[in-house]
């Protein structure tokens, strides 16, 4: 899958589960794109934070730990930050 591809899919389930809850609470937040890819960029960011800190860590063991491509989520950052 392509950074491209990936960060529309996060926007795309943002969208989703925005829609969702919008139709269940009667209340509205962002709707548009640029609100759900911001909310997909705070995902990722904060995913690779995460995933940053652990193979920092001196505790951290490739081979028990379920780590992303980090370089691949760093890339889907990139896209969303694109306009």
């Amino acid at each position: 899958m392509t950074p491209k591809i990936k960060a529309k899919e996060l926007v795309d389930k943002f969208i989703e589960m925005n829609q969702q809850h919008s139709s269940e609470t009667n209340e509205e937040y962002g709707n548009s794109y640029l609100y759900h890819k911001k909310c997909a960029l705070i995902s990722v960011s904060e995913t690779i934070a995460v995933l940053e800190k652990l193979c920092e860590s001196k505790s951290y063991d490739p081979f028990e730990a379920p780590i992303y491509d980090l370089e691949e989520l760093k890339q889907v950052r990139e896209q969303l930050k694109k306009p």
